[in-house]
């Protein structure tokens, strides 16, 4: 399954960045329902699709932002992949405030759904997040 997914990514990753909203919002659902079925193995497929779902909440249409936003978080909450975490650290410092909510909002909810052993084996790069968050973006 993952194999096949795989080799679909390029297509599904455009139609993700579409302008359409019906096309993106299609991929969008497909990657969420994969999620669910797939549950942690998912995670050989998160460097494929999660920047995408990410950049998609830095753009101005609240329609494409609560859609990608939706699946960012099932993708958290569905993996619960310590695999996310350098993602959501990159973005949690981007020019776009949504965007940064996204990240810091995405941290709380892997913290909350996450196993205490990854939390603490990770606890470094949550720390960094959460200094980075604190403060404010133009600093």
């Amino acid at each position: 399954m993952i194999v096949g997914v795989r080799s679909l990514s390029r297509p599904l990753i455009c139609a993700i960045n579409s302008s359409r909203s019906r096309v993106s919002g299609s991929a969008i659902d497909l990657i969420s329902a994969l999620v669910a079925g797939l549950g942690p193995s998912f995670e050989p497929l998160v460097s494929l699709f999660f920047p995408s779902l990410l950049g998609l909440c830095a753009q101005t249409s609240r329609l494409f932002t609560r859609r990608a936003k939706a699946c960012v978080f099932v993708v958290i909450r569905g993996t619960q992949s310590p695999s996310l975490l350098p993602y959501l650290a990159e973005y949690s410092h981007h020019k776009s405030a949504s965007l940064r909510l996204v990240a810091a909002e995405g941290v709380l909810a892997y913290m909350n759904c996450a196993k205490s052993i990854h939390i603490e084996r990770h606890a470094r790069i949550l720390e960094d997040i959460i200094r980075l968050t604190a403060r404010d973006a133009c600093c």
